[in-house]
């Protein structure tokens, strides 16, 4: 279809640099130099027009002089009034008169004229376009186009349409509804978002999936999802209905709409109706029972021998040792920064809260039940331990030191120019004089306080835990034993030093591998983990934290911390710090165990997560924090796609969580069978989306995990566990080769701290068990720093650096039975043995209290024999 639009008709004047000005003829403007023409632009533009009497334009043109800076203009004659006429009549619509060339020109594209005898051509209006030249009219733009170009239509772009003809412009979509592609013709074209999707401004794209805490309700083409009410929560994104906001069960309470997780209620509360809707629904628990668990539905009595004196108890008390965190006491009178309960121990109970426990301090302890005081260490002895509930927690002073008054933390080291070989000096006339020609020096431990001092030749220990002061003397010779030289020199590679990326400085290759202690009540890592961390920390010692949550869906085991709260943030902050006192380098690991958890460890008591439906076999069994019992692992729930992200924001959460508690950077757990390893192995894995399948789909969470981890708090500071052959969890693969070699083809793109391997020897908590397989095939394909974990010891640990089987060799159990064990390996001395028994129980008992080597016998007699 054409159209006939009016013409326009301008006037205007001219005014030449030679000729007076005339004005134009209503009607007769010649656009000729507005209007595309025949000449070339820089010879257009050199034109100079004059108007006649007869309207028509003559034309001066420049004429160059060869000077440069000169122009002379030569003038073309104008028609005479017959030529102008004879135009006027020989040019017809779709035309113009160039007065120029005294001929008549087509107009050009994106032009019209729709008289004969015309002096210009019009542009196509908007809505119109014309393609082609010398034509009479512009045509309209067809359905799904605008004409905004003239000599063009274009189709309308993504999230638009124009339902006529001749449109200017095209329309949005309305809100509630998009459209992905171009050339929309119509608003019925735009398709209406889904169910559990919005589109919340016209012209959109794609619709965007419901967050969790809100759903779609049940009509198409919302532009806004519901929140889901108060004492209901929903984890889902895109949910379709109000049935997928679930309500919390009893023992949890969502305060506020549109929440995505129901809160627990706290220890020593509980709350028995579903539903609740503010956190004074947690009652405590009355006299005489108990509730040691977050997100429960009663309080239980406490048992025979036990008891508790007030509301809101976490744990029931039992004897002066056993008197665990609970807020049941009745305060006495504070004595030495110590606030003591009327009817408990007073080393290890609060009657302030769970998180802010008061301990005898170091140099005292307390062993009777009610105390209002601590006693003090005796002479001769010192106690660097918070909290002591025995007298046995006193040690004698080390040789070279003394102690001459009760209830101090240090001895004081020997004058200098004396020296003691005896342990338990009691004060400074115990320290003998060395004689004019013997040689001394002082050596102090950085792990306790104590200080020693020997005369004549000494051995200088090659340790983390000492080093040598400034001497005073520059002829002092010091001539080193020969005695553990031979373990000295067998041990030697583990203790070269070695940078990771970041510049962080190690002094030896020995790590502290992440250990599971099950002691974070109500999910916040308590003090005597300062002391734990601190005890196995030495200058250059890299430690890894126990596996840390972040999520309280990532939960499967009782007790163990996180890093997903302000509350749990700010308990690491003084952990961190005295792990950074002693100069140590700290790692905080970050964990979802997926399907490995129990419906009781979760919010809501929902299904736990995975990356398919397949439970836990191989006749595993998990503890229930509810039941007391083990039971078998219940079926997952798969995750759908469209969650994921979510996941991948809480590991990205808990990383700069861990920076901000002070960590120097995060490990993410991607072993033994946990969430990632979950999706890593296809003996788990059996999607069929795009995380699932082929290697590089099943690789796709991990890679996900680690690219935003990385971008939140730089590739550095992060690193990732491994266990390419364990079967732990029932987690296994047909191709382990292929598919961590894959994988580390990836990560060497991402410059990471490092990447850790469990040895195929040792599976999950497991004991070591040989194989055929290696992890040695990956240390040519990684090109990053290494490190292995699994049944080493002095020996074979010293061989996998010196053979560059890894950079870094991971200690779990010996490490945690023999805090000062760098010293133990280099000496060659005795190693304490560890108790399984007291790996997950809930005390200090297997925690802080191993002894190092001059706190047992059995060392004293080995440093007396170094000594001679």
């Amino acid at each position: 279809m054409h159209r006939d639009p009016q013409a326009r008709a301008a006037s205007s004047a001219v005014t030449s640099s030679t000729e007076a000005r005339s004005p134009s003829p209503p009607g007769t403007h010649d656009s000729s130099w507005e209007v595309s023409a025949p000449l070339g632009k820089a010879e257009h533009n050199s034109l100079t027009p004059v108007y006649t009497d007869a309207g028509i334009k003559s034309v001066v043109k420049p004429q160059n002089t060869g000077t440069g800076t000169e122009k002379r203009f030569e003038s073309v004659a104008a028609p005479s009034p017959d030529e102008a006429l004879q135009l006027k009549l020989a040019c017809r619509a779709g035309t113009f008169i160039n007065s120029t060339t005294r001929s008549c020109q087509p107009c050009a594209q994106g032009y019209h004229s729709n008289t004969d005898g015309a002096l210009s051509c019009l542009p196509c209006p908007r809505g119109t376009y014309q393609s082609q030249a010398g034509q009479q009219a512009c045509t309209d733009c067809p359905a799904g186009t605008a004409g905004r170009f003239m000599a063009a239509h274009r189709a309308c772009p993504l999230g638009s349409f124009t339902s006529h003809e001749g449109a200017a412009s095209c329309q949005p979509c309305p809100a509630g509804s998009h459209w992905d592609g171009v050339g929309q013709t119509s608003a019925s074209g735009c398709k209406p978002c889904k169910p559990g999707t919005i589109a919340s401004k016209p012209g959109a794209i794609t619709c965007e999936a419901c967050r969790p805490g809100s759903y779609w309700s049940d009509a198409e083409g919302r532009n806004a999802c519901q929140a889901c009410p108060a004492g209901t929560a929903s984890s889902l994104w895109a949910a379709q209905s109000r049935s997928a906001c679930k309500q919390c069960a009893a023992g949890w309470y969502a305060e506020h709409s549109g929440s995505m997780d129901c809160k627990a209620c706290p220890v020593g509360t509980a709350s028995s109706a579903p539903g609740a809707t503010s956190p004074a629904a947690c009652q405590p628990c009355p006299p005489g029972t108990h509730q040691g668990l977050r997100g429960s539905s009663g309080c239980t009595a406490c048992p025979s021998g036990r008891f508790s004196s007030g509301k809101g108890a976490a744990y029931c008390a039992v004897s002066d040792r056993e008197c665990h965190y609970y807020e049941a006491c009745t305060p006495v009178p504070a004595h030495a920064g110590l606030s003591g309960p009327s009817a408990c121990p007073s080393h290890s109970c609060s009657c302030m809260s769970p998180l802010h426990l008061q301990f005898c301090p170091p140099g005292t302890f307390g062993d009777t039940e009610g105390a209002s005081s601590c006693e003090a260490c005796p002479p001769g002895t010192f106690s660097d331990v918070k909290g002591a509930a025995s007298v046995a927690i006193c040690r004698d002073c080390p040789p070279g030191s003394y102690k001459s008054e009760a209830g101090s933390g240090v001895c004081q080291p020997c004058p200098t120019g004396t020296a003691s070989r005896e342990y338990g000096a009691k004060q400074a006339a115990d320290c003998a004089v060395c004689s004019a020609d013997s040689h001394w020096t002082v050596r102090y431990s950085e792990q306790h306080g104590s200080q020693i001092a020997h005369c004549g030749s000494v051995f200088i220990f090659l340790s983390f835990n000492y080093r040598l002061l400034p001497l005073p003397y520059a002829t002092m010779t010091i001539a080193p034993t020969t005695h553990g030289s031979a373990a000295a020199a067998a041990t030697a590679p583990l203790f070269t030093p070695y940078t990771l990326p970041g510049n962080l400085q190690l002094k030896h290759r020995m790590v502290y591998a992440p250990l599971t202690r099950c002691r974070a009540f109500d999910q916040v890592p308590q003090p005597n983990a300062a002391q734990y961390y601190a005890q196995r920390s030495t200058p250059g010692t890299l430690l890894i934290s126990e596996a840390t949550c972040i999520s309280d869906r990532a939960h499967g085991y009782p007790c163990t911390p996180g890093l997903y709260t302000e509350e749990q943030v700010e308990a690491w902050k003084p952990i961190v710090s005295a792990v950074h006192e002693k100069e140590a380098v700290f790692f905080a690991q970050l964990w979802h165990v997926g399907r490995a958890s129990h419906q009781h460890y979760q919010p809501n008591e929902e299904q736990p997560i995975s990356a398919s439906s397949k439970a836990v076999g191989s006749g595993e069994q998990v503890f229930s924090p509810k039941s007391k019992q083990m039971e078998d692992y219940p079926a997952p729930r798969q995750l759908d796609a469209s969650e994921l992200p979510a996941i991948v924001e809480q590991y990205r959460v808990a990383a700069r969580n861990a920076l901000d508690a002070g960590f120097d950077g995060v490990e993410v757990h991607g072993a033994n069978g946990y969430l990632i390893d979950q999706f890593l192995k296809d003996g788990i894995n059996d999607r069929t989306d795009d995380y699932g399948g082929p290697i590089e789909n099943r690789c796709r969470f991990a890679l996900e995990v680690m690219k935003a981890v990385c971008d939140e708090v730089g590739s550095e500071k992060v690193g990732l566990r491994l266990s390419p052959f364990g079967g732990f969890l029932d987690a296994h693969d047909s191709h382990p080769y292929a598919l961590n070699i894959y994988l580390l083809e990836e990560l060497n793109k991402m410059n990471l701290a490092y990447v850790h391997l469990i040895e195929p020897r040792v599976a999950g908590s497991g004991d070591r068990s040989e194989g055929n397989d290696s992890i040695a095939s990956f240390r040519s394909v990684y090109n990053g720093t290494l490190i292995s974990a699994g049944g080493f010891n002095a020996e074979n640990g010293a061989k996998a650096i010196d053979s560059g089987h890894c950079d870094l060799v991971c200690y779990g159990r010996l490490f945690l039975a023999n805090p000062d064990l760098p010293r133990r390996f280099q000496l060659g001395a005795p190693l304490n043995k560890y108790d399984r028994n007291t790996f997950y129980s809930q005390g200090t008992e297997g925690y802080t209290d191993y002894p190092f080597l001059e706190e047992t016998a059995e060392g004293k007699q080995f440093l007396a024999t170094l000594d001679a």
